[in-house]
């Protein structure tokens, strides 16, 4: 028996299968608490005004509640900064660029 032979009669895990049983993780609807809070808070906009104060900067709030992010694209090796605050958040993306001499 060949190698796909051996593979072909093999389910996949459960953990593999998205609701529907197929393969792959599922989509998310633009409805999905995940993807849409549905409501702005002060972190919200407090995050877009990074954004828009530190242009190179996109910041951004992450999966693990309670952390906040900011990346600065094109960069080798790539910047990457996180805290558990909007303020210290700044407070990091300005020791990175005093750190790389970008300040």
């Amino acid at each position: 028996m060949g190698y796909v032979g051996m593979l072909s009669h093999k389910a996949a895990p459960a953990s593999a299968r998205t609701p529907n049983g197929a393969w792959g993780s599922p989509r998310r609807r633009s409805g999905s608490p995940v993807a849409d809070k549905g409501t702005e808070d002060g972190r919200a906009q407090a995050l877009r005004d990074i954004d828009r104060d530190l242009p190179p900067w996109h910041a951004w709030e992450g999966v693990i509640t309670g952390l906040v992010y900011a990346r600065r694209p094109k960069t080798s090796p790539p910047m990457v900064v996180r805290a558990v605050t909007v303020d210290q958040l700044r407070t990091e993306i300005e020791a990175a660029e005093r750190e790389r001499g970008l300040r």
